[in-house]
């Protein structure tokens, strides 16, 4: 019975403790579209780090909810981007807009093409190819 009864409690908490680090430390991702550059292909799974919260040019990350989109960080704070013949600065802060600390603003290229201007806290985490494994 004394067996039986640590057994469970074992479980349970490393139940909780696979959950946990699923919900705020990393998850997996399954890429739904494939990215234009030949990145990422359609079905390539991805490692999403969630501690991540300093992103650079470059970095591909995962951002949206509930539906999940991929794409990579194309300006970063501080960077001037032009559209329509118009330059704009990136703020370095998020002009107050959003609750958290030290939040950023972000010019993310995604798998559609789409050019999506985010916040740091839109952004759920770094992402890492896992499989395959083609380069």
């Amino acid at each position: 019975m004394r067996q039986t009864l640590s057994f469970l409690l074992t479980l349970t908490l490393m139940v909780a403790l696979a959950l946990s680090i699923r919900a705020w430390v990393a998850s997996l991702c399954v890429v739904r579209t494939a990215h234009p550059r030949q990145e990422m292909l359609r079905g390539d799974r991805v490692l999403v780090w969630k501690l991540a919260r300093e992103f650079r040019q470059g970095d591909l990350v995962v951002f949206g909810n509930p539906s999940k989109s991929i794409g990579r960080i194309e300006a970063v704070p501080g960077d001037t981007i032009t559209v329509d013949a118009t330059q704009y600065l990136i703020p370095r802060p998020c002009l107050g807009s959003c609750t958290c600390h030290g939040c950023s603003i972000y010019l993310v290229v995604a798998a559609d093409s789409l050019r999506h201007v985010l916040r740091g806290s839109d952004i759920i985490g770094r992402a890492y190819r896992i499989f395959p494994l083609r380069r």
